[in-house]
């Protein structure tokens, strides 16, 4: 049997449409009323036109596909376009710089390339910059007030300004709307009942634009899911997870009250408990760690809207619009531990005096009374867990978006002008981290312990009961305080003038000028560097920039449209950029339409990359100096503890091979990364060239070559970068920074010796921006939409997926490497296919998403995840060296029992077929300990909605 590539499959289901296009002619062949047409604003140009089928290609989704869809988020609704490729989610966002928050990425380009609207204009960007970059948190839209989204496939630089690169999203919400409507749902999983969500919101408008001149429109939506721990969903993981790593779903030695070293009857070292506690393995106290590993925090979040309209006269018409929300989202992590000389330093930046401090995990001294009890006054290796600490993030943002207006006509033109001031307000508060100097207060100096190393009187007592004022300086809260803050005014007008052969001809111009000021606070432990392993951002910058804009709409002949449009943005820093763009519309008959655009955009060095700073940050991966004598010896060492009968010192050895492991191929690294006031702006340059083709009415097909190329692009080298080259003429001196190898915490001399480790341990990486990278991509949109009016019901068959067909990167040296689509993160191919049936009562929809496999390995260059390294490095075979192809059916089915009342249902995951685990983020992320997904224990779920209208 002939096996279909991905690109064949979907498109056999998209002519599988066709067919039931064919059904319809026949039910729609009774004569129609005439439509009048009205001239309305599309998303990518700002003159108003009767034909929505335009010259750049826009995905409409409406309210009722939102429904069928049954997506409790905007995240979730987004991720499931075809163009989209992933973006920060607030769900995995708890170490990153921006918790609490979520964006969307186009095209692979970043979430700082895409822009998001809301009716038509921009938001203020999240609080906390994800690092450097500045995005729209997606989680402040009101999800529940929007009447449809558009999104523009093309980038629209021309028209929009920075940022828009990739592509635009613009939310457009209800207007003139009448009545009330009150919507309840909640969604679970059917296969383990552990991923709750609840959704609520009221909607109410009065008011006829018509009749009474006005209208007002409120809505208040509340969003809640509940916390989900690993500990809770361990039962339903996927059975590699254990098959590749030994430490997966064991207990942790780091324990409360704790275990001490000692010595068994041959002098061995070994562990022995200080008491009894609730999960005991011979003589050692365990700690179930997974009942505090996170896989889903806990979020709560109120989004409105109030807006208004009121028609001052026949030409004129004044609006104003308020959109609020609030989100809150709380983080937990397991209790913080502590360990002896086999737990690896934590190393971060003190920023108050510009070094690297490093702090020392040491023994208890023999004289401490544990060492006397258990040790026979030796000096004790102890193994604690701090379960009377918090270890948690909340993270609050609150964001809002102004606005008052005005449009109409005035002569000839058409008219616009707003005025608004938007914020993003976040707040970030941590515990759960040692403070330095709380540390030696209570407990002792880890680099020049006294005899009373944890023993101080009125400090920290191991396994008793401690005072909240004893805490509170041993974990102090630290955290950040950010906001971004923009006031706009804009102005546009547009008009017909002249005429072509094909019609007359219509500008557009307009302006739009802003104040933007960010500042963020770290909390003073923080910029005194007291907070141990902590990083550090800072910034307080203002800046004024604006834009003036021309568009023309050419009808060269009856068939034949071109658009041609050009804006000219000023940021301080840098001179004036322009951004043209040329497309063209031309529809030689009336079922078939070609388009094509050509345009060039950029994007503006943000204040997070341009304003003076240093940011102190950790970034995950190997040393590839020391990294394979690491595995070595974690092999080496595991085999021990296999072969060891005494179940406490097989669990040591297993605990140092994990820690060998990690502090050398999965840790985080301390870099150092300056701002940069010469940074040049990002450019790019696209096109796409498609094909609409409508043979009957009821039957449409679309296809659209794209592809951007991005210049000069903003970023780290990273590093990996500085590692790969270390030791060549690349390298400065100063930007990679090793210990001396006789303070080496992971090999002793001996076993520095045994597997030829002759580079010390890595200190930090300095790093800056630069303008150092290009990008260059291309694929392909199709779309085939097939409607038919039968004696069931009014049927719908859409299917729309984008096919990547390249995705290459260069560095400083401009050349481009091999392609890397189908590679790590990077599918072939992501599809939707949606089936719907409309009665006079019941609706029913069936999707079908679709995402192609990929490797582990993230290019030709990652021979660490090859297939010969995944055998090599993880003994995972050749067959489960990559993420599956994957293909998820949801269903939906909704009954109205009257004009006031209905009620939907939604099944997601039908088949409760489960994407594959993530092995490359499970061994390198979670360090072969955290799971990085939880796709087999969610499964199949539901959500149930009532709607009742009034």
């Amino acid at each position: 049997m002939m096996k279909l590539t991905p690109l064949a499959r979907v498109l056999t289901l998209g002519l599988g449409c066709v067919g039931l296009a064919a059904q319809a002619q026949q039910a729609d062949a009774k004569k129609e009323e005439p439509i009048k047409l009205e001239r309305v604003e599309i998303t990518g140009s700002n003159i108003k036109r009767v034909n929505a089928e335009t010259a750049v290609p826009v995905q409409v989704i409406t309210r009722s596909e939102i429904d069928a869809k049954g997506f409790t988020t905007v995240k979730a609704l987004l991720d499931n376009l075809s163009t989209a490729t992933g973006g920060l989610s607030d769900i995995r966002g708890g170490n990153s710089f921006s918790s609490g928050s979520s964006a969307i990425s186009m095209r692979n380009m970043g979430s700082g390339s895409t822009l998001v609207l809301l009716n038509g204009r921009r938001l203020a960007p999240y609080g906390f910059a994800n690092f450097s970059t500045q995005f729209t948190n997606i989680d402040s839209l009101p999800f529940e007030a929007i009447e449809r989204v558009e999104v523009l496939k093309t980038g629209a630089s021309a028209i929009y300004g920075s940022d828009a690169v990739a592509g635009v999203i613009n939310f457009i919400t209800r207007k003139d709307y009448k009545g009330g409507n009150l919507k309840v749902s909640t969604s679970d999983s059917f296969h383990s009942h552990e991923f709750g969500e609840q959704n609520a919101s009221l909607t109410y408008g009065f008011g006829d634009l018509a009749s009474q001149r006005f209208n007002v429109l409120a809505n208040l939506a509340v969003y809640h899911r509940d916390p989900l721990f690993y500990g809770d969903i361990m039962q339903h993981a996927d059975e590699r997870l254990t098959r590749y790593s030994a430490n997966y779903g064991t207990p942790s030695s780091f324990s409360y009250p704790g275990n001490i070293s000692t010595k068994d009857a041959k002098g061995n070292p070994t562990l022995t408990a200080l008491g009894s506690c609730a999960l005991m393995d011979g003589p050692l106290c365990m700690y179930d760690r997974y009942s505090r590993f996170q896989a889903v925090p806990k979020s709560d979040r109120v989004n409105g809207m109030l807006s208004g309209r009121y028609e001052l006269s026949a030409d004129t018409q004044l609006f104003a619009e308020l959109t609020f929300s609030r989100t809150k989202t709380q983080y937990e992590s397991a209790f913080p531990t502590y360990g002896g000389p086999t737990t690896t330093p934590s190393k971060w930046l003190d920023a108050s005096t510009g070094t690297v401090k490093q702090f020392n995990y040491i023994l208890l001294p023999g004289s401490h009374p544990l060492s006397q009890s258990f040790n026979n006054g030796d000096a004790s290796e102890l193994r604690y867990r701090f379960v009377d600490a918090l270890n948690n993030t909340k993270t609050q943002a609150t964001e809002y978006r102004g606005m008052v207006g005005a449009k109409g006509v005035m002569g000839e033109w058409d008219w616009e002008s707003a005025l608004a001031q938007m914020a993003s307000k976040a707040e970030q508060t941590s515990r759960g981290a040692f403070s330095d100097s709380g540390f030696k207060a209570v407990i002792g100096d880890y680099n020049n312990p006294g005899a009373d190393f944890f023993n101080k009187a009125g400090g920290y007592q191991i396994g008793k009961p401690n005072s909240a004022a004893v805490l509170n300086q041993l974990f102090p809260e630290y955290g950040y305080e950010g906001s971004i803050k923009q006031t706009a005014v804009d102005f546009k007008a547009s008009r017909n003038f002249g005429r072509l052969p094909g019609g007359p001809m219509a500008v557009a111009v307009g302006a739009d000028l802003r104040r933007e000021e960010a500042v963020l606070t770290p909390t003073q432990n923080l910029l005194q560097g007291d907070i141990v392993g902590n990083g550090l951002s800072t910034a307080n910058a203002s800046r004024n920039f604006g834009a003036v804009f021309t568009e023309f709409s050419l009808p060269v002949l009856k068939e034949l449209e071109v658009q041609a449009a050009a804006r000219l943005d000023k940021f301080p820093g840098f001179g004036t950029h322009i951004s043209p763009k040329l497309a063209i519309r031309y529809q030689p008959t009336g079922s078939l339409l070609l388009r094509g655009t050509l345009e060039s955009g950029f994007r503006a060095p943000n204040l997070s990359e341009s304003a003076p700073s240093t940011k102190a940050s950790y970034q995950s991966g190997l040393d590839p100096l020391r990294c394979t004598a690491a595995r070595a010896l974690r092999d080496d060492l595991n085999a021990q503890a296999k072969a060891e009968t005494n179940t406490a010192a097989a669990a040591l050895l297993r605990a140092r091979a994990q820690q060998v492991s990690s502090a050398e191929c999965s840790a985080s690294f301390a870099v150092l990364t300056e701002s940069n006031p010469d940074l040049k702006p990002e450019t790019s340059r696209s096109l796409s060239v498609g094909i609409v083709f409508e043979p009957i009415k009821a039957l449409s097909m679309s296809a659209d070559f794209w592809k951007i190329e991005r210049k000069d692009e903003i970023s780290r080298r990273g590093l990996a970068w500085y590692l790969q080259r270390e030791g060549t003429s690349e390298v400065l001196a100063g930007e990679v920074n090793r210990g001396n190898l006789a303070n080496d915490t992971t090999f002793s001399p001996a076993e520095q010796a045994k597997y030829g480790v002759t580079a010390g341990q890595l200190q930090f990486v300095r790093d800056k921006f630069r303008n150092t990278s290009r990008t260059r991509t291309s694929g392909l949109d199709f779309e085939v939409t097939a409607r038919a009016n039968t004696s069931y019901g009014k049927i719908r068959a859409v299917v729309n997926g984008t096919y990547l067909d390249s995705y290459r990167e260069a560095g400083a040296d401009g050349e481009y490497a091999a392609n890397m689509a189908g590679f790590r993160g990077l599918p072939r191919m992501k599809s939707n296919l949606t089936v719907s049936m409309e009665t006079a009562r019941w609706t029913h929809s069936l999707q079908f998403a679709f995402t192609s496999e990929t490797k582990l390995a993230s290019s030709t260059g990652d021979t660490a995840w090859s297939v010969a390294g995944c055998a090599k490095n993880y003994g995972i075979p050749a067959g489960e060296c990559k993420i599956a192809d994957h293909t998820n059916v949801n269903a939906y089915t909704s009954f109205r029992y009257n004009k006031r009342l209905s009620v939907g249902l939604n099944v997601t995951n039908v088949f409760n077929n489960s994407p594959s685990a993530d092995l490359r983020g499970f061994l390198v992320t979670g360090s072969g300990v955290t799971p990085q997904d939880y796709g087999l224990a969610q499964g199949r779920g539901y959500r149930a909605t009532l709607n009742y209208n009034f």
